[in-house]
């Protein structure tokens, strides 16, 4: 694989989530929905495809998970109204499952919200009263998506985040920590494969399939040029 010639023994650019928790350019986003999780509200977390969300999402399991305090779920798999109280129920699996006992001061990671219905958030925000969750995080594209009873809603105004592009800095940050300094990776060529697209998981993609490539043909060095053409000619 390309990689093992930098001696890498998996691709440092991967743009599955699991496989790094960085938040470069997020830090403090992430320190606010901490903030607000441990208050008990109910937060958004907004974006496009490919700027963090799912990558700010395992950052979360991995801070609450060792507790066993955290339910995740993907709502476009919901074939029918969301079932909060198998949701509760199965967290800990068949006895609590068979003897009907739910799981209290739950963390509820709901990623794809918009597939929720209104009567869905409402019963939410019950459950969330009663005691059972501590935290709902309704994560999607755009708040506007989301189908919210207007009181919950109100509840929103200064927990709702929204993930935008990297900088350039971050972009920069971010190829340094995967791969440290590389000729073919100055900062001129990372800025120019950025200018191509400036979301995490296509801006990791492109630094993949230009990596990739620039090594196949044995290059040593990298001129600005090289970006457009491979990128134009490989694309994903």
């Amino acid at each position: 694989m390309w990689f093992e010639e930098l001696k890498y023994r998996k691709n440092p650019f991967s743009i599955k989530p699991q496989s790094q928790t960085q938040l470069l350019g997020r830090d403090s986003i992430f320190s606010q929905i901490l903030a607000a999780v441990r208050d008990g509200r109910f937060i958004v977390v907004e974006g496009d495809f490919g700027t963090g969300k799912t990558t700010l999402l395992k950052k979360l399991i991995k801070r609450f998970g060792g507790l066993r305090k955290v339910i995740y779920l993907s709502c476009n798999r919901l074939t029918g109204p969301l079932d909060v109280n198998r949701l509760l129920w199965d967290r800990f699996g068949a006895v609590t499952r068979v003897l009907r006992i739910k799981s209290r001061h739950m963390i509820l990671l709901l990623d794809e919200a918009q597939y929720l219905s209104e009567q869905d958030i409402r019963n939410l925000r019950q459950y969330h009263q009663d005691g059972y969750l501590r935290s709902v995080v309704f994560v999607t594209h755009d708040k506007r998506e989301l189908n919210l009873p207007a009181a919950v809603a109100m509840t929103l105004k200064d927990t709702t985040f929204s993930l935008r592009e990297l900088s350039v800095d971050d972009a920069i940050e971010l190829v340094r920590a995967r791969i440290g300094a590389h000729p073919l990776m100055t900062d001129i060529i990372i800025e120019r494969i950025y200018s191509r697209d400036r979301r995490i998981r296509p801006f990791l993609k492109n630094c993949e399939t230009f990596m990739r490539h620039m090594l196949a043909q044995k290059r040593k060095v990298a001129k600005e040029s090289d970006v457009d053409r491979v990128l134009d000619e490989f694309k994903f």
